[in-house]
C-alpha cells in the first residue's frame, strides 16, 4: 500500500530574489504543541523537519515547492540536528512548474495524491492559492473514497512566531461529505451509495438516506410510510435520527443544521401521508416527483393513484361491492410478493379502470386463472370466480358514467405511455405541462368528494 504525506513549502521568513530563496539566518525555533497523537511536542524552525521526522519511516514525504521555497527550506533541513532530516532532499519532481497557472497546479496535485492509497496532507504553509487547491482537491478526493485522506494537518498560530499548535482539519470533510449528500438529496433524492464519514452515527443516517432516495425513485411506498411493531419506515428513522444530530451538542455539526431541519420539514410531509387515502397518498408522491423532475415516476404514480380512486369509486356503489373488492384487496396484500398468487393489486386497479374508459365491460372483474393442481384450491378459486361474474353484472348495471374521469383516466395513460416509449413523439416542455395539467384535474377531483 502507498502512502504519502504531501505538505506545501513555505518561504518562512526568508524571501525570493531573481527566483532563487535567500535564506533567513534569524529564524528561531518556535514551540510546536499538538492535537494529533503521531506527532509529539517539539521546537523547530518549520513544520516540514516535524513530518521527516515523525512519518518518513513509513509514508513517502513529498514537499510540493516553487524554486525559491526549495533553496530555503533545504536550508533549514541542513540546520537540523536530526540525521534523519539533514539527509532529505527535496525533489526536483514536485516542484510546481508555473505557480500562476492555477488549472495546471490542480493537476500536478491530483496527480500526485491520485498515485497514493493513503494520504496526510499538511496545509500549514504555502503561498496563498496553493493550499486552497490542496483543500479543494482533498474534498474531491474524499467524496470518491472515505479511506484515502487520514488527516489534514495544519499549525494553528496561538503565539506569532512563538508559539503553533498541530490540528487535524479531516472532521470538516466529514461536514462536506454531508452538505454535498443533503443537498443532492433535497434537489432530487440522488444520494452516492460509497458516501461515507468517519462518525459511525452519520454513516447510518447516509446509509438511510440512499435507502430512501432508492425507494421513492422505485415508488416503494411500503418502505416510505409503513410501520408496524417489528420495523420503523425508513421514513421515521431518517426523522428521528435527524432529530439526534439537532439535539447533539458536537459543535461541529452546527454548520449542518438549515439543511438538516429543511430536510426534516420535508421528511415530515411525507411521513404524514401515512394518514391520508391510498389515492390521496399516491397524489402527494406525483406532485412531489413532478417537482423534482422526475416525471416518469410522477406519471406512474398518478396512473396508480387514478386507479386506486376508481376502486374507491365502485366501493361506493354497494356495500356487497366494497366487500368483494376489499376481500381480494386482502388477499393480495397477503402474499404481494408471491408471484403464484391469484390476486393482484395491479389487476384490481387497471381493471377498475377500465369500467370508467369502456362503454361496454368486456370480461368478468377480479376473475382469477385457476392454474392449481390441489382440488381444494380449484374449489375455493371457482367459487371466488362464481363471484365476480355476480359483482360484474352488479356494477355493470348500477355504475354512473363519468365523461370527465374518463378523459382523465386516458389522458394520464397516453402521457404515462410516451414517457415510458423514450418520449418519442413530444418535447419535454410539452410533457411537463401536460402532467401539471392532469395532477391538476386529479386534484380538483378528489377535493370535491
Amino acid at each position: 500500500m502507498k502512502k504519502a504525506v504531501i505538505t506545501i513549502l513555505g518561504t518562512i521568513g526568508g524571501y525570493c530574489k531573481d527566483d532563487r530563496g535567500i535564506y533567513n539566518e534569524q529564524i528561531q525555533e518556535a514551540l510546536y504543541k499538538s492535537e494529533i497523537e503521531d506527532i509529539k511536542e517539539t521546537k523547530d524552525k518549520n513544520s516540514l523537519p516535524i513530518l521527516i521526522k515523525t512519518y518518513s519511516k513509513e509514508y513517502d514525504i513529498i514537499p510540493i515547492h516553487t524554486t525559491c521555497a526549495k533553496d530555503i527550506q533545504q536550508q533549514v533541513l541542513k540546520n537540523s540536528n536530526d540525521e534523519t532530516v539533514t539527509k532529505f532532499e527535496i525533489k526536483d519532481e514536485y516542484k510546481i512548474k508555473d505557480d500562476q497557472n492555477y488549472d495546471e497546479t490542480f493537476r500536478q496535485i491530483d496527480d500526485i495524491i491520485s498515485s497514493y492509497d493513503k494520504v496526510i496532507v499538511d496545509v500549514s504553509h504555502g503561498y496563498r492559492h496553493l493550499p486552497i487547491l490542496m483543500i479543494v482537491n482533498v474534498i474531491m478526493q474524499n467524496i470518491e473514497n472515505i479511506n484515502k485522506i487520514e488527516k489534514i494537518i495544519f499549525a494553528k498560530e496561538l503565539e506569532k512566531n512563538k508559539i503553533y499548535q498541530f490540528i487535524d482539519l479531516k472532521r470538516y470533510l466529514d461536514l462536506a461529505n454531508i452538505t454535498y449528500a443533503l443537498t443532492t438529496f433535497d434537489r432530487n433524492y440522488t444520494v452516492a451509495n460509497n458516501m461515507k464519514v468517519n462518525d459511525h452515527a452519520l454513516n447510518d443516517f447516509l446509509n438511510d438516506l440512499s435507502k430512501f432516495s432508492k425507494h421513492i425513485l422505485a415508488n416503494s411506498l411500503d418502505e416510505l410510510l409503513t410501520n408496524s411493531n417489528k420495523k420503523k419506515s425508513v421514513t421515521t428513522k431518517l426523522i428521528n435520527q435527524i432529530n439526534n444530530i439537532l439535539e447533539n451538542e458536537n459543535e461541529n455539526f452546527v454548520s449542518l443544521n438549515r439543511l438538516l431541519k429543511k430536510s426534516l420539514e420535508h421528511l415530515k410531509d411525507i411521513e404524514k401521508l401515512k394518514d391520508k387515502i391510498d389515492y390521496e397518498k399516491l397524489y402527494y408522491l406525483s406532485e412531489n416527483m413532478y417537482k423534482k423532475g422526475y416525471l416518469l415516476n410522477s406519471i406512474t404514480l398518478l396512473s396508480e393513484a387514478v386507479g386506486m380512486y376508481c376502486t374507491a369509486r365502485l366501493k361506493d356503489i354497494s356495500p356487497e361491492i366494497a366487500d368483494f373488492i376489499n376481500e381480494y384487496e386482502e388477499k393480495a396484500n397477503l402474499e404481494k410478493n408471491n408471484p403464484r398468487n391469484y390476486f393482484k393489486i395491479y389487476t384490481l386497479y387497471n381493471q377498475s379502470k377500465v369500467f370508467y374508459t369502456s362503454k361496454v365491460y368486456r370480461g368478468i372483474f377480479l376473475n382469477v386463472e385457476v392454474t392449481s393442481k390441489k382440488s381444494e384450491v380449484k374449489q375455493k378459486l371457482k367459487k371466488w370466480n362464481q363471484g365476480a361474474e355476480k359483482i360484474t353484472e352488479l356494477i355493470k348495471k348500477e355504475l354512473q358514467e363519468d365523461n370527465e374521469l374518463k378523459i382523465l383516466i386516458r389522458n394520464i395513460d397516453q402521457i404515462r405511455n410516451n414517457l415510458a416509449h423514450a418520449n418519442s413523439s413530444k418535447r419535454l416542455t410539452d410533457v411537463e405541462d401536460e402532467i401539471k395539467k392532469v395532477l391538476d384535474d386529479f386534484q380538483q377531483m378528489i377535493s370535491n368528494i
